[in-house]
């Protein structure tokens, strides 16, 4: 039988030098005394009564422990070179050297001495080995151990998978000289090695109860996988069943916490932990879910995915692990990884306590939904965890493999009671939607012979309106035929009646002045017209009397037809005062010319109220003076990039408050030079466009008389033109337009 004391061993440190040489003489001296005294000793019971004083229970406990297994990694102090990659080199020495940070480095080399009591010697012992990566172990410098890169006739690549196994480690000397050499797995980031000395036997047994663990581990892992799967494919079939994917959820972070608990990595174990933390969430979830028909929030959720994250990162995974910090060349023994371990704790509490609590809430309901998943809970957890609990604690009664496979057959209950909650809650839910679709077949069935009487109804009304419409569309043919008919004498009106329109317009045409007789006078002048329709109601006149040039612009009540015949009235009239009277002052023309226009259309005889606005301005050019006067049209007169404006009287040429004796305001003006004027309707102000469709308005028409000074009459007149149509667009034109510009 094996027997290591762990109490006595003394181990000489040789900092990275085995052919023992010490830097310490009475550590050696120490060792030597101790080896002769253990030598005369003839078992391990004498050993622990003469230099331990521990009671029987103790001793026989301790005992029990030694003839286990040694950590060789716990009992030993290790001396240790780390040599990096970039080459440099480290010693130190450490009791912990499984906890040694690998990171950036290349190659770790180990050794350390012990002395072993006779009845040990010339026995072969186990040496359990665990690692990622390759390594070569010795003991007395034979070679007991070769992995991975070492080991020349496997592959290379296996130095990144995890070995494990057993090994020869015969016991020969009274000093044994144990030392590898590791060369880790280049993406781990701390030393993954694990070292034991056991009994041949005792090493047999325990890897067989660890394989049997880990098949367990692989069994539930693979066994709560299967369910998280074929949940998963039910929820994405059925999104509104959030209760499938919970559980589903629930089933894949068991599954993940099994598997990887059958992984001895850092790593693997901080998955495990978190993965059991988000088991038990899940499990909360669906149990509020099914148990209370609630949605749980999903805020704490995220809250505990961050925290979770937050314990994966690089600076807390191994700045608050187990590993040391080397200080005078020792690495001194760290407390477990507290953080990580805090936030697991917390996390953890928070969601057990989550799950009794709809746990407990769900021995209230009495649906047999929950009854179902609150019995198998309960008869899970007693078997599991209390029934086992209890047999040990009784005295006398041996605790047998049936009561140790209790805790397994309980948690092969839970998930299997959830499928039959779930599968009855889905086959009830069938039977709902089947007791649906009968009574949708029924209604079906009662529509179909609804319609068919609606379809007989149908078409007899169909064959009444068939009847109607063939007597309507007879009675349409025959009022087609007479709105032909009317169309066309109204086309024929129509065109006879543009024909006189036509002929109207050559005769209004006629009766105003010739352009080029108005530009030979006023060489500096442009007159914009543009009729509203074929005639206009707008008119202007010329006349060349006494040295005097006579410019006038009117605008008759209306426009079209009534407007052209009102318009050659004012033509006629006016001739008739400046030509055959000789009249030059424009005062007095206007109001001779409102005389005469009350007396031809007798107004205050009948109700006509036709009447006119018009300006007149006369030109003295060898004195550069002009007299202007206006009824309800004003004169505009541009000087220095400003606008003088001459209002005119308040009142028309005839129109509805006619009256014989008006008199009108004559004004004297004296020119200067590049002097311009504007007599003008109002049509250009009051045409409707732009991008809102609003009037042009008389300030807009202000600012573009002001902005083209700048150019000629000619071009001015063009560019009037141009814009009006481009304000204009689609819009109907609203009235005739006339605009009279002459510059001094």
């Amino acid at each position: 039988m094996l027997l290591f004391i762990p109490q006595f061993f003394i181990l000489v440190l040789s900092s990275g030098d085995i052919s023992g040489q010490t830097s310490k003489p009475d550590t050696l001296q120490s060792l030597s005394n101790f080896a002769d005294k253990a030598a005369s000793l003839d078992s391990a019971e004498e050993i622990i009564n003469k230099y331990t004083p521990l009671d029987t229970s103790k001793v026989s406990k301790e005992i029990e422990k030694a003839l286990s297994f040694v950590n060789i990694f716990e009992k030993f102090t290790w001396s240790v070179i780390l040599i990096q990659k970039d080459g440099i080199k480290r010693n130190f020495e450490t009791k912990k050297p499984d906890t040694v940070q690998t990171k950036n480095v290349d190659t770790v080399i180990m050794n350390a001495r012990f002395y072993v009591i006779p009845k040990l010697r010339n026995k072969t012992i186990a040496l359990d080995y665990k690692i990622h990566g390759s390594i070569t172990f010795t003991s007395n410098g034979y070679k007991i151990l070769s992995t991975g890169l070492f080991n020349q006739s496997s592959e290379k690549n296996l130095s990144k998978l995890e070995l494990k196994g057993f090994a020869d480690l015969p016991i020969s000397d009274s000093l044994q000289e144990l030392s590898f050499t590791y060369l880790p797995y280049h993406k781990l980031s701390e030393m993954s090695l694990k070292l034991e000395l056991r009994d041949l036997a005792m090493a047999e047994k325990q890897r067989e109860e660890t394989l049997t663990k880990e098949y367990e581990n692989y069994s539930l892992g693979f066994y709560y996988l299967a369910f998280g799967i074929v949940f998963t494919l039910v929820y994405m079939f059925s999104r509104d069943k959030t209760e499938n994917l919970y559980f589903s959820l629930f089933c894949l972070f068991t599954s993940f916490t099994y598997l990887s608990s059958t992984q001895s990595t850092y790593i693997f174990n901080i998955v495990c932990l978190f993965c059991l933390v988000f088991s038990f969430e899940f499990m909360s979830f669906f149990l509020a879910k099914v148990l209370k028909n609630k949605n749980k929030s999903k805020i704490f959720l995220f809250i505990r995915l961050i925290l979770a994250a937050i314990c994966f990162h690089p600076a807390i995974l191994y700045n608050f692990t187990l590993f040391g910090n080397v200080q005078s060349g020792n690495i001194e023994n760290m407390p477990a990884p507290a953080l990580i371990l805090l936030i697991f704790s917390i996390l953890f509490c928070i969601s057990v306590s989550s799950s009794i609590y709809y746990l407990i809430k769900g021995f209230r309901q009495k649906k047999w939904e929950a009854k179902t998943i609150v019995f198998v809970c309960s008869f899970a957890v007693f078997i599991s965890i209390l029934l086992p609990w209890i047999v040990g604690w009784l005295p006398g009664i041996r605790h047998t493999m049936f009561v140790q496979n209790l805790g397994g057959i309980g948690i092969y209950l839970y998930p299997l009671s959830a499928v039959i909650v779930l599968g009855r809650t889905n086959r009830l839910n069938q039977k709902k939607l089947l007791d649906q679709v009968h009574s949708i077949r029924l209604l079906s069935e009662e529509n179909l012979e609804k319609e068919k009487e609606k379809q007989l109804l149908l078409e007899s009304q169909n064959s009444e309106l068939e009847n109607k419409v063939a007597e309507r569309t007879k009675d349409i043919i025959r009022q087609k035929e007479e709105l032909e008919i009317s169309k066309q004498e109204i086309e024929l009106k129509n065109k006879s009646i543009t024909d006189n329109i036509n002929y109207a317009q050559r005769i209004q045409s006629a009766i105003l002045p010739d352009i080029k007789l108005i530009y030979k006078a006023l060489e500096q002048s442009f007159i914009l017209f543009l009729p509203k329709d074929i005639v206009s109601g707008d008119f202007y006149s010329f006349a060349e009397r006494n040295g005097r040039v006579l410019i006038i612009a009117g605008d008759c009540t209306g426009h079209g037809v009534s407007g052209a015949f009102m318009s050659m009235i004012g033509s006629s009239l006016l001739n008739q005062i400046i030509n055959e009277k000789g009249v030059d002052e424009p005062a007095l023309i206007l109001t001779m010319l409102n005389r005469l226009v009350i007396e031809a259309l007798k107004q205050g005889e009948n109700e006509s109220n036709d009447g006119m606005d018009i300006s007149i301005c006369s030109f003295d050019l060898a004195a550069n003076e002009l007299q202007y006067a206006g009824a309800n049209r004003p004169l505009w007169l541009l000087r220095n990039n400003t606008i003088e404006v001459f209002r005119p009287d308040k009142f028309p040429i005839g129109g509805l408050q006619a009256a014989k004796d008006r008199s009108f305001t004559n004004h004297v003006i004296q020119l200067t030079k590049n002097d311009t004027l504007y007599i003008f309707t109002d049509g250009y102000a009051d045409q409707f466009g732009g991008q809102n469709g609003k009037k042009l308005m008389t300030a807009k028409f202000k600012e573009m008389l002001l902005a083209i000074q700048d150019k000629g009459m000619r071009e001015q007149e063009n560019y009037l033109r141009s814009y009006f149509e481009n304000w204009k667009r689609e819009n109907e034109q609203v009235d005739d337009v006339l605009v009279i510009g002459v510059r001094v």
